[in-house]
């Protein structure tokens, strides 16, 4: 499998670079905190887990604006602009009905959307993400956080992948550390990271009527595991 990379326009004009591999009906991922589809691709098991979810399904991924392959410029970030840029993605790809995954901070953003557009999303898968922002942690433990990743992206790097992933091999923690090194800035991860902490759907998400596979799984989960979780997302295939 080879994935395709294009561009659309998101809000105003800037730039979004999405990523679309396999054949089959539309699954469409909303990026989590920070994403770099080329740096997704030539990962292993990044790649492995990707490819998983495309033997079934058209995928189809996109760099929020910001971060990765989309508009580096600085950012404000807010769940309206989020929610349209998707919009933006998904019609870009022409898409009239389609599954919609979501994890870390690409949960919120697919519940708002699934809540505005009910019939466009078939199902919605949600992974390891989140409803209310100001629930992931005590006010003290989010400064402490955004004052680190401002003062070093590096070390706040390491901070975060201690706290989400703290089982992972030496070689793993270097990968993932080099995937959010390469993927954003430092001001733009402070700046999303004050979004993560802000965001609520809560409310969006009672709205929510369509098929849902939730998983609350508080960390980053081993790829092989989310690997067998993908059985579970390739399942409801049988209800489109």
């Amino acid at each position: 499998m080879e994935q395709r990379i294009t561009f659309c326009s998101g809000v105003d004009g800037r730039s979004i670079a999405c990523a679309v591999v396999g054949n089959g009906l539309p699954l469409v991922r909303s990026p989590w905190w920070v994403s770099h589809l080329q740096y997704e691709w030539e990962n292993a098991d990044l790649r492995r887990f990707l490819e998983s979810l495309a033997q079934q399904h058209t995928l189809i991924r996109y760099d929020r604006v910001g971060v990765g392959l989309s508009d580096r410029s600085i950012a404000e970030f807010t769940l309206e602009a989020e929610v349209r840029n998707l919009e933006a993605v998904v019609s870009h790809h022409r898409l009239e009905r389609f599954a919609l995954l979501g994890s870390s901070l690409g949960a919120p953003i697919a519940i708002a959307f699934a809540a505005q557009h009910p019939k466009l999303v078939s199902h919605l898968v949600l992974y390891g993400g989140f409803a209310s922002g100001p629930k992931l942690a005590k006010p003290e433990v989010q400064s402490a956080l955004l004052t680190l990743i401002g003062a070093s992206w590096g070390l706040g790097a390491k901070a975060l992948t201690d706290i989400f992933a703290p089982d992972l091999s030496s070689d793993q923690r270097k990968e993932l550390l080099g995937y959010g090194l390469a993927a954003s800035s430092a001001v733009t991860a402070v700046r999303l990271l004050k979004f993560m902490y802000q965001i609520d759907v809560e409310q969006a998400a009672r709205k929510v009527r369509i098929p849902t596979l939730c998983s609350t799984a508080g960390r980053i989960a081993p790829f092989r595991s989310r690997r067998r979780d993908v059985s579970r997302l390739l399942s409801l295939r049988r209800n489109w």
